[in-house]
């Protein structure tokens, strides 16, 4: 299984090359991921350096490096939401901010350059701990805040001032409950030795060191306990626009990887809109529609980190559902697919008649796979990429 999730990896995030001094940004959506069960979800805040100036993808930037690095020394799964800012003082900063998801959240990092910040003032303490206010506010307390002083990706400003600006964002964390401070000055290294992704790696080392201690179970898993909004769900669902012959092709390989990769009879990926669970990709069975309440895709919408079931017969929530009575069901795992804004709008899933035993690990692979529906989902059809075999 883990030379195949490897293999998975390499074709799910297959990233773009820049050209060699040619100043990028990455594209796609604002996330990184890495593989394993449970997932950790962190905000990555900042400027330039959060955005990933210099790479072409967010896996080769700060957030995909922290992820992995998280990863490695939680062995958990990790998701990292990128809010990168243009200035943090701005007052167009404060919607950007409530607008975020933050009640699931185990861990804020806020990224700050000297470069975001060339001229060191009283006015980037008064920023910083705006912001910091902010979050604390809105994440629960135990849930730790990070600042991380960076140094300059392409010069050096000089040690006097990367000192006083260490020191000023040292200050705005002070006073503050589970908010902790990392410089990463000692992790800079010769300017210019290091490719932007080396550099990004350099850092997320010391600020997962230092994040990993302070955290605790990821707070996203298990059932949602949050009231779930169906008309601005559908809304999203609705969204994604007809699914037509074109549509399935774009992620008629996940689901065939993802049978194989599981040895199951059945594999679908489906649509669940207010009352009905569309199966609009499908391995092994006909049935493309039925009742949402009749469906164990119906509940595993609402497992933000996916439904792992090793006997549904014996399971008194699921036994009575279409596919477990019909004898289709006995193992079941899905992970849900999520729209652009957060609204779970489908799921990934596999089945087969016989039970297995089962533990909560098995469900690292299929989320890899239900993160790279959810990527290429959220792509225009127009650049939509091949995966290369």
């Amino acid at each position: 299984m883990t030379s195949l999730r490897t293999r998975v990896r390499a074709l799910l995030h297959a990233t773009l090359t820049p050209a060699p001094g040619v100043p990028v940004l990455p594209s796609g959506p604002p996330f990184a991921h890495a593989s394993g069960a449970d997932p950790y979800r962190l905000l990555l805040i900042g400027d330039e350096s959060v955005a990933g100036h210099g790479v072409a993808s967010h896996d080769l930037g700060p957030a995909g490096w922290l992820a992995r690095e998280v990863a490695e020394l939680t062995q958990h799964g990790v998701d990292v939401e990128v809010l990168g800012l243009s200035s943090l003082s701005s007052p167009g900063a404060e919607p950007t901010l409530t607008e975020q998801r933050l009640r699931r959240v185990d861990a804020a990092v806020l990224l700050l350059n000297y470069q975001d910040f060339p001229h060191v003032a009283a006015s980037t303490t008064d920023s910083t701990r705006l912001l910091v206010s902010r979050l604390r506010d809105h994440l629960t307390a135990a849930t730790p805040i990070i600042v991380v002083a960076a140094p300059p990706l392409r010069t050096s400003p000089g040690s006097s001032r990367l000192q006083a600006f260490s020191q000023r964002l040292r200050s705005s964390s002070a006073g503050f409950c589970t908010v902790d401070f990392i410089d990463l000055e000692d992790s800079r290294g010769p300017i210019h030795a290091r490719t932007p992704s080396e550099t990004y790696r350099s850092w997320a080392k010391p600020i997962a060191k230092g994040l990993v201690p302070r955290l605790h179970a990821p707070k996203q898993c298990g059932p949602t306990d949050e009231k779930v909004d169906e008309a601005v769900r559908q809304t999203a669902v609705e969204q994604l626009g007809a699914r037509d012959g074109a549509w399935t092709a774009r992620f008629d390989r996940y689901v065939s990887y993802i049978r194989a990769a599981y040895g199951t009879k059945y594999a679908a990926l489906s649509v669940v809109d207010e009352e009905h669970t569309h199966f609009a990709v499908r391995y092994g069975f006909d049935r493309a529609r039925m009742p949402k309440l009749e469906t164990v895709c119906g509940s595993a919408l609402l497992h933000p980190c996916g439904l792992l079931i090793g006997n549904a017969r014996d399971d008194d929530r699921f036994r009575q559902r279409a596919l477990v009575r019909e004898g289709l069901a006995g193992f079941y795992a899905g992970y849900p697919v999520m729209s652009r804004d957060g609204h779970p709008v489908g799921v990934l899933c596999v089945f087969d008649p016989s039970e297995r035993n089962v533990e909560q690990g098995d469900i690292a692979l299929l989320r890899d796979f239900a993160l790279g529906v959810q990527e290429e989902l959220w792509r225009p059809p127009s650049a939509v990429l091949p995966l290369h075999r």
